[in-house]
């Protein structure tokens, strides 16, 4: 499988995964009051959900060439919050990933024997696979890289269902729940964003 195939094959599940989102986030819109739109640029594929004076976040994917000649997954969120506590979030990210990654979610072969570490790996670090970009009156940008493991790919390939419910399981899931605990602690509103 070449290069750019596996690229397409990535950045196709991700932009599959940001108009579901959009769908499923859209079919609330009106009894929330809550603003969807979905983006697919250079920059990668994002939806932004946007509820007057209760949630204002961005959520985005990327699929990212490795030095190594693999591929990393890029999860980030646009955080508008000043006080935002990035090792807290760190934290909870690595506490969360060190079993989950271990979870077998599904029971259908030739996945039920397979954890999700199987397919990607996250070891989140700050600095590392955990970074914050920072810009002077914009939302800062937090970027989570989940590396893309290649002995499975292939039935990812041949399971794009499967390899979307994957991202939005183990990547999308827990950084917009992880990050809502930070944004609004022991606020059930924002925990739906």
């Amino acid at each position: 499988m070449s290069f750019d195939s596996v690229y397409e094959i990535i950045d196709s599940t991700l932009h599959e995964l940001t108009e579901f989102l959009n769908f499923r986030y859209a079919d609330d819109a009106e009894a929330t009051g809550t603003q969807v739109k979905s983006y697919h640029d250079d920059r990668g594929h994002r939806v932004k959900l946007v509820r007057p004076g209760v949630l204002d976040v961005t959520y985005g994917f990327k699929v990212l060439p490795s030095v190594s000649g693999g591929y990393f997954i890029e999860a980030s969120v646009n955080n508008k919050v000043a006080e935002f506590d990035i090792h807290d979030f760190v934290r909870r990210l690595a506490s969360f990933f060190y079993t989950e990654s271990l979870e077998r979610p599904w029971t259908q072969p030739p996945f039920r024997d397979l954890s999700y570490g199987d397919f990607l790996l996250i070891e989140p670090e700050w600095g590392t696979t955990v970074s914050r970009d920072t810009q002077e009156g914009r939302a800062d940008v937090i970027r989570v890289l989940f590396s893309v493991k290649p002995k499975y790919f292939h039935l990812l390939e041949q399971n794009p269902v499967m390899f979307r419910k994957l991202v939005h399981e183990f990547c999308f899931a827990p950084l917009r729940r992880i990050y809502a605990e930070i944004y609004r602690p022991g606020g059930g509103e924002a925990s739906r964003g």
